[in-house]
């Protein structure tokens, strides 16, 4: 499988009921610590394993014949300054469980 022209590995996980592909390509790795408390749709989990952002998802849910499908349309490679990164004050931060 191809995304963005690029060749992808696949990762399936499954679970009950549900069938979740990750196509990812180790030529575009990541340092999974940063998505450590990523946890919303799992990938601090997928991260971790794949060292890759996933380029194309599907999530096959077979009790409700539903395929969810996302693709990456386009890549920037660009440098982004730490302050990016800062809180403004008087922001308050909840945590998500």
């Amino acid at each position: 499988m191809q995304a963005l022209g690029i060749i992808c590995d696949e990762l399936i996980i499954k679970s009950l009921g549900v069938i979740q592909k990750y196509y990812f390509s180790s030529k575009l790795s990541i340092d999974p610590k940063f998505y450590n408390n990523h946890k919303y749709g799992n990938l601090n989990k997928i991260t971790s394993i794949t060292k890759s952002i996933p380029l194309k998802t599907l999530f096959i849910i077979e009790n409700q014949g539903l395929t969810l499908e996302s693709t990456a349309i386009k890549i920037n490679f660009r440098k982004i300054e730490d302050d990016f990164f800062l809180i403004p004050k008087g922001i308050e931060l909840q945590e998500v469980k």
